[in-house]
């Protein structure tokens, strides 16, 4: 459900109970697994979102970009066309959120893990001259490539439209703390 069209020629109007809710409680929603922000700037409550525990820092602000999946077609053409239909088609988001000091450490502990077979490679490459080694080098790398990325993503963008963008991986008991599904009244 998106949020309703926004009439110009309507005469303003107040809304009492979102002046009065707190930052951040219109602009992000839960749609079952899914969350649902804005796109322009929306601030999550002030907790993890992998584990739902308060975070006393402020959150850190992170733009997400995303394009139709259609456009990986394009790389069977040629990539550098679809690097450059990709970077002006996308549609960007920001979103501001937490992760608490446990989940911090935890991600940036896989992200190191997964720097292990990029060593390898490289190790591969000076030290195992023979015909298979071109092979293994670039197994063991793009292995360690689809990790790293993995592990470094927080929050995977699934869907945006016009005004509102749809993220996974945030936890269940944080989107539970979230209004489910978006209301008008």
């Amino acid at each position: 459900m998106h949020p309703p069209e926004m009439n110009l020629f309507a005469p303003p109007r107040v809304d009492v109970d979102a002046a009065s809710a707190p930052r951040g409680a219109r602009e992000a929603w839960a749609e079952g697994k899914i969350l649902v922000t804005l796109r322009n700037g929306a601030t999550l409550p002030q907790r993890c979102v992998k584990c739902n525990t308060e975070c006393s820092e402020p959150g850190k602000q992170k733009r997400f970009y995303w394009h139709t999946p259609a456009l990986y077609l394009l790389i069977v053409v040629y990539v550098f066309i679809y690097i450059l239909v990709a970077l002006i088609v996308r549609k960007k988001a920001t979103l501001i959120f937490s992760l608490c000091k446990n989940c911090k450490n935890r991600r940036r502990n896989r992200i190191l893990l997964w720097t292990v077979p990029f060593l390898l490679a490289i190790a591969g490459i000076a030290l195992v001259p023979n015909e298979w080694m071109p092979i293994a080098v670039g197994l063991t790398f793009l292995v360690g490539l689809v990790g790293f990325s993995r592990s470094a993503q927080i929050l995977a963008v699934r869907k945006m439209d016009a005004t509102t963008a749809r993220f996974s991986g945030a936890n269940p008991a944080f989107l539970r703390t979230l209004p489910q599904g978006y209301s008008t009244d």
